[in-house]
């Protein structure tokens, strides 16, 4: 692996804020350790899960680690750990013991987005299964001529893409409006708004950092219902909160 993360690294270069998400291989630790040092590495959570019912089937930990792993909020996540402790110990010292900050949104220190998993590798993997019984040139050859496929039906696509984000964010992005359309929103000064969401629930949203005190609006770097909900109030687009999303 190391050899592969060489190679990696001679065409991506230095990359601000890389994370990685991969399952829990050793060699695949030790060579983005070794070449890529100042980058994140964030753990799948599904092959987290895998172990975690072969070992603790029926006890209901696994639902709850999904719940801690997706939180948003700090509070969140060691509401749903002391749950887990509560059940089983070895549970919680198994997933501690790895470094929560591997596998737990809410404490990742880099940008994972809603990035939890690594399906997209899977799908490749599932996609190019037969391939890999090819000679090794034709195998290549077959795999360059898939994505050059895609790359060119995606050009075409979005080249014919009316709206400013892509059809699927866009589509993200009016379902979080509907919501926000029922939040109340407090100005508290000039770039500091409290969006109350229940009788006794609300979020501080501040437009200097772009952040909620929910915390989805930073680490997914998409607006929350609470920033469109300040957005509709100030009299702005919300698209303005999400020009560092990558379209997908």
């Amino acid at each position: 692996m190391r050899w592969f993360f060489t190679k990696l690294r001679e065409v991506i270069g230095n990359i601000e804020n890389l994370a990685f998400v991969t399952d829990r291989g050793q060699s695949i630790i030790n060579g983005i350790a070794e070449v890529f040092p100042e980058a994140h590495h964030g753990y799948c959570m599904y092959h987290i899960q895998g172990n975690l019912k072969t070992r603790y089937r029926g006890s209901g930990v696994v639902a709850l680690f999904r719940r801690a792993a997706e939180a948003y909020s700090f509070e969140e996540f060691t509401k749903f750990m002391g749950e887990i402790e509560h059940k089983s110990e070895s549970a919680w010292e198994y997933l501690s013991e790895m470094g929560v900050e591997h596998w737990a949104r809410s404490h990742f220190p880099g940008r994972r987005y809603n990035m939890m998993t690594s399906n997209n590798a899977e799908s490749l993997n599932a996609l190019f299964k037969k391939d890999r019984e090819l000679p090794i040139l034709a195998m290549i050859e077959h795999i360059r001529s898939k994505l050059q496929q895609w790359f060119y039906d995606r050009r075409e696509e979005s080249q014919n893409c009316t709206s400013v984000l892509a059809p699927a964010q866009e589509d993200r992005l009016f379902k979080t409006l509907e919501v926000a359309k029922a939040l109340f929103v407090k100005p508290l000064e000039q770039f500091h708004f409290f969006v109350r969401c229940g009788r006794n629930v609300g979020y501080i949203v501040d437009l200097n950092d772009n952040t909620c005190m929910c915390r989805k609006f930073q680490l997914e770097s998409f607006p929350c219902a609470h920033a469109v909900a300040v957005a509709m109030y100030r009299g702005f687009p919300p698209h303005s909160f999400t020009t560092r999303i990558l379209l997908k």
